[in-house]
């Protein structure tokens, strides 16, 4: 481990959750310093960080359009449910 002295720094950061009703609180989370989003589109496992869907995702996008903050997007999208109106990705 001596041969990392100097040489080795760590940086953190915060990932905030897209859930559906939080689109209001994006860019509060944003100004907080969070650095990036994640949605879960299909059951996360967690009470807390319920699935997200389209409708939540039209909600959110505008919210974050204009910050260079990435979004992940975890799970699926049943290609009947992809509309072509999705001009932000």
């Amino acid at each position: 481990m001596a041969c990392l002295q100097d040489q080795l720094w760590v940086d953190i950061g915060f990932h905030g959750g897209v859930i559906p009703g939080n689109a209001d609180e994006l860019r509060t989370l944003i100004d907080a310093g969070v650095k990036s989003f994640k949605a879960f589109m299909i059951d996360s496992g967690v009470d807390e960080f319920p699935a997200s869907d389209l409708a939540t995702l039209d909600q959110a996008m505008p919210m974050v359009l204009g910050y260079v903050v990435p979004m992940g997007l975890l799970g699926r999208i049943w290609a009947r449910q992809q509309p072509s109106r999705l001009s932000y990705f």
